[in-house]
């Protein structure tokens, strides 16, 4: 539906203009989520290719750390968390 084809009777009201402007509000909102929807998108590796900057170390290192991570939230241990929070990423 069209913007020119959405009543805006409640919205011209001229006797309570919170009233209009809540109205308003609500059909612009309405609207706006219909046409512009959220998209969102994940970004993957293609052929494993990374910045420059990113050595195989620092690769090593991240799987590393998101391992230590993992085997934390399985435990909640507390020796583990500390091994994460000590775990530099070089």
């Amino acid at each position: 539906m069209r913007m020119r084809n959405t009543s805006w009777d409640t919205v011209v009201d001229p006797g309570d203009v919170s009233a209009s402007y809540t109205n308003f509000i609500g059909i612009f909102s309405s609207k706006y989520d219909k046409h512009f929807p959220v998209v969102t998108e994940r970004v993957k590796l293609i052929n494993g290719k990374h910045k420059p900057w990113i050595t195989t170390a620092i690769l090593k290192s991240v799987r590393r750390k998101k391992l230590l991570y993992e085997n934390w939230l399985n435990s909640k241990c507390d020796y583990r968390l500390g091994s994460i929070k000590h775990t530099k990423i070089k």
